[in-house]
């Protein structure tokens, strides 16, 4: 847990520092990670269909959240654009 913890930390601040979409949502998956294994004991301490419904909605929920963050984030104005595909992997074999 505390390394998933800080993990979460230092990923969402790099993510942040950088303006990273991806860092970010990789920060964000560690806390869903963390935020699941609340979930699954709560749910394994208690009795019921409900309770085991609840749970997997839960978890459900916040993956929908973080692929919708990761689908509308963008890169914002005045940052680099990504280099192109042709232009990354250029590569000469050698004489």
């Amino acid at each position: 847990m505390a390394l998933m913890t800080a993990e979460a930390v230092v990923a969402v601040a790099a993510g942040v520092l950088a303006s990273s979409i991806a860092l970010v949502g990789f920060g964000l998956d560690s806390v869903i990670e963390f935020f699941a294994v609340v979930v699954v004991v709560w749910r394994l301490r208690g009795e019921g269909e409900d309770r085991q419904a609840r749970a997997v909605r839960l978890i459900g929920v916040t993956f929908f959240a973080l692929a919708l963050y990761l689908a509308i984030g963008r890169p914002r104005p005045g940052h680099p654009r990504p280099a192109s595909p042709r232009r990354t992997w250029r590569w000469r074999a050698p004489p």
